[in-house]
């Protein structure tokens, strides 16, 4: 016997909750790379601050924030 296909999705709303808020945020930064050619290079350290226009969300602020990163840099063109 097998057994029929339980649709969870109608269970959803038991455990969980939605919230959302939206707005215009700016950041600004700056961070150091190692060039290893002309078309690659590690970027060694990252830091950004942004700002956000943010209402509360949960009871929790989070309009301002702070990134901080490392990666690998293609450059691309001529410049």
């Amino acid at each position: 016997m097998i057994p029929e296909k339980v649709n969870k999705s109608k269970y959803r709303d038991l455990y969980t909750q939605h919230w959302e808020t939206t707005g215009f945020t700016v950041a600004m930064g700056g961070g150091l790379d190692v060039a290893l050619n002309r078309a690659i290079a590690v970027r060694v350290a990252e830091i950004d601050y942004s700002r956000s226009r943010l209402e509360a969300l949960n009871g929790r602020d989070y309009s301002q924030g702070l990134r901080i990163g490392a990666g690998v840099v293609l450059k691309l063109g001529t410049w």
